[in-house]
């Protein structure tokens, strides 16, 4: 999954993730009736600047297809999985 995100400077990645997965899990779990679902350990964050910001959503809302053709971008396609 990609998210692109902004909140400000008091509140961490790792904090804004946390919460993120938490309530994202919540929500799977109790509303969609999918009660296996959990998150893999980890996660990646990327920082990028305000002119690349249609550059960026552009490709997450395409992630599907960027995927199925094989034409990700490797710099944002790490292995969290170590």
């Amino acid at each position: 999954m990609h998210v692109v995100a902004s909140w400000g400077t008091t509140v961490s990645v790792s904090e804004a993730l946390q919460k993120l997965k938490g309530s994202s899990v919540h929500f799977i779990r109790n509303e969609l009736r999918s009660p296996a679902f959990k998150w893999q350990q980890g996660y990646g964050a990327f920082t990028f600047a305000e002119r690349d910001l249609d550059k960026i959503v552009a490709y997450v809302k395409n992630q599907k297809a960027h995927h199925a053709k094989g034409s990700i971008l490797d710099w944002l396609e790490c292995d969290v999985r170590g």
